[in-house]
């Protein structure tokens, strides 16, 4: 079983945009990072949305892969409900790439030990 004895998470804007559009979830067991699209409209609404479905935890039945699944979809389906409700955030959209390891509870994502990456978008 993979421990985790220490983390640290950060962003940064980088060089080529004005506002940053990274969101992090950073709890052990449970790690996601989500970068809002660049060139997309409210990329930075999509991310925090994302990370938002990681915090509010996975379904308790299921393989680990099915129930980190699950929260991408849960994302997709928020940032798709966002985006159709207000035309300036139209075709926003994130990456998510949610991890976990060791035990977990219902509140947070399930044992794994691999990453599952996905992109939530809204189009």
């Amino acid at each position: 079983m993979l421990r985790v004895a220490e983390h640290q998470a950060f962003t940064d804007t980088g060089q080529q945009r004005r506002h940053n559009e990274d969101a992090y979830y950073a709890r052990t067991p449970v790690f996601a990072v989500a970068d809002g699209m660049g060139g997309a409209q409210a990329g930075e609404v999509a991310s925090h949305a994302a990370v938002e479905a990681v915090a509010a935890g996975l379904p308790e039945d299921g393989t680990p892969e099915d129930r980190l699944a699950a929260v991408v979809r849960r994302a997709n389906e928020e940032i798709f409900r966002m985006s159709r409700e207000d035309d300036s955030r139209a075709g926003m959209g994130t990456t998510l790439t949610p991890s976990t390891s060791g035990r977990a509870t219902s509140r947070s994502p399930t044992s794994a030990t691999r990453a599952r990456t996905a992109s939530a978008t809204a189009s």
